[in-house]
């Protein structure tokens, strides 16, 4: 029993580290950015991604650019929607109701939050290289990087909690983890996001999945009702 609550315990304050870590990140990168110092290295590393003889074009073979725009397109709202769709039936065939609880405010908050943000602080998309996609809205934080990290990191959670092997929560982990990455990549190799739009959306996403992550080992542990 003492190592179990241990354990729990131990696994508790890992996510509460998580969640102020991830908001202490926010609060720094959204600080640097409103006093415009870190123009120089975003836009460095947007450059860096373009043909260094004509910026408006990316590096790499037409493949490349191919690869990313589909990328991209698995944090876009529609690919979000379709998931969370999916998922939410799978948690209300499976009587999952609390997780279900859990997971639709972990999106919907994860949204209207980035939403938000984005009008609060109306930064601009990058200027100095040509956007390769379609954009209508401001640039911070990004919110393809808050809900990807939101919705594949809540799959991950969700699969953990039904219990399997750990081999297979490792995998599905880092699953999670390179197509949140491909994902905020994209957007900066499409030239459509800051790198640090990017950051701020994954410390964003990462402080509603410590929250998701919270209720649901509380949860677990102590069987309370919500």
């Amino acid at each position: 029993m003492k190592k179990n609550i241990s354990n729990f315990e131990k696994n508790l304050l890992t996510n509460y580290i998580c969640l102020f870590s991830s908001i202490f990140t926010f609060i720094i990168i959204a600080v640097l950015v409103s006093k415009n110092i870190t123009n120089n290295l975003d836009y460095f590393v947007l450059l860096s991604f373009r043909n260094p003889v004509n910026k408006y074009l990316p590096i790499g073979p037409s493949w490349l650019l191919d690869f990313f725009k589909d990328a991209t397109s698995l944090g876009g709202l529609t690919i979000v929607a379709l998931i969370s769709v999916i998922t939410v039936g799978i948690l209300i065939i499976t009587h999952r109701r609390f997780v279900l609880r859990v997971f639709l405010i972990s999106v919907i908050l994860g949204g209207v939050s980035d939403l938000i943000l984005k009008e609060i602080f109306s930064r601009q998309r990058p200027s100095v290289v040509l956007h390769l996609v379609q954009v209508n809205t401001f640039g911070f934080p990004s919110g393809h990087a808050t809900m990807s990290v939101v919705i594949y990191f809540s799959i991950v959670l969700i699969v953990i909690y039904s219990g399997v092997n750990k081999k297979l929560k490792t995998y599905l982990l880092w699953t999670a983890v390179f197509l949140v990455l491909i994902i905020g990549i994209s957007r900066i190799y499409l030239g459509v996001h800051y790198p640090t739009d990017i950051l701020a959306g994954w410390s964003l996403g990462m402080f509603w999945i410590s929250i998701e992550w919270i209720l649901i080992k509380t949860k677990s542990k102590l069987n309370f009702e919500f």
